[in-house]
């Protein structure tokens, strides 16, 4: 079989597959889909360093601040532990995991309970019902129309189920016209860096 034959292989009706897409000087990707209570999220995803130490946060998936606190939220703070919380933050906040380079897998397996890397665990209850027009982050934090806590990460897949049904599932592709972006297997859409700054890379 020759190379370019190969190649041609390769290359699925979104483009190509690959390992993941890293978000690198302030870009993000806006799924497009808002959050409410009981959206159960996936993610596997790496950091390429840890960075140093202070009480600075890396945003991994968020969703828009209405209020004091943020509605949902995976992320890293700072160079010691990734974590998760819900609405009325933060006392909800679940530290799951001392930070560590590598890849790790977040999956909210139902309203109260998790597993990350495998190990199960619970959250607390958002004590109000929510549901909000603000949509799922990835790779920044939206705060009134102010992005910050963006960060440096490379995601290997994301999705989300909503009362039992899977409404997005992301791969990390590129496409064909050579662009590296994530590509939704249920909506058939290519979603790309939604920032004005910055650039998805593929790996």
């Amino acid at each position: 079989m020759s190379i370019m034959h190969r190649d041609l292989l390769r290359i699925k009706p979104y483009g190509v597959d690959v390992a993941y897409i890293q978000m690198n000087d302030g870009a993000y990707l806006d799924t497009g889909i808002p959050n409410y209570k009981g959206t159960q999220i996936h993610c596997t995803f790496e950091f390429p360093s840890l960075g140093g130490s202070g009480s600075y946060v890396d945003a991994i998936v968020t969703c828009k601040k209405t209020g004091s606190y943020d509605i949902i939220v995976l992320q890293k703070l700072s160079n010691t532990y990734f974590r998760y919380y819900e609405k009325d933050a933060p006392s909800h906040v679940k530290n799951l995991a001392k930070a560590s380079l590598g890849k790790h897998t977040f999956v909210k397996t139902g309203s109260l309970t998790y597993t990350f890397d495998g190990v199960e665990g619970k959250i607390q209850q958002a004590s109000t019902d929510y549901t909000d027009d603000y949509h799922l982050l990835i790779g920044c934090t939206d705060v009134w129309g102010n992005y910050y806590k963006k960060s440096t990460v490379r995601i290997y897949n994301f999705g989300i189920v909503r009362d039992d049904v899977t409404t997005m599932e992301l791969i990390p592709v590129i496409d064909h016209d050579g662009v590296p972006c994530m590509y939704d297997l249920v909506g058939g859409k290519h979603y790309y860096n939604a920032a004005d700054v910055g650039s998805f890379s593929a790996g």
